[in-house]
């Protein structure tokens, strides 16, 4: 995720242009309404899934729900990034590493947070 928003940052007007048209196509009539969709439903599934297999290894507690937290992580990446869009002083890769370090510490079963960067 932190890789993927440090492309995003080196191309800000894509970046900005996606998330125009991401929030343009919530209108159902909206061309791109289904690729969005589509989208942020195999981001939140692909996240669950990450998330239940740390559950599994024993890395994350057994009482996470799993598709809560893909949910979760969607919303952070998007709504970090909306904030970095409004002003590109902010430093968006830091604050959602900032984000997920704290939400890890309450998850993970050895109390650390995210790997070393």
């Amino acid at each position: 995720m932190l890789d993927a928003l440090q492309e995003e940052v080196r191309s800000p007007g894509l970046t900005r242009l996606f998330a125009t048209t991401a929030g343009e196509a919530t209108d159902p009539a909206h061309p791109a309404h289904d690729y969005f969709r589509r989208r942020f439903e195999l981001m939140r599934e692909n996240n669950a899934r990450a998330v239940r297999a740390s559950i599994e290894a024993g890395l994350v507690r057994a009482d996470v729900d799993p598709e809560a937290l893909g949910r979760a992580l969607v919303a952070v990446a998007d709504g970090l990034t909306a904030q970095w869009l409004m002003d590109p002083s902010f430093d968006v890769v830091q604050h959602v590493r900032k984000h997920l370090e704290m939400l890890m510490r309450g998850i993970v079963t050895d109390g650390g947070g995210l790997t070393a960067p």
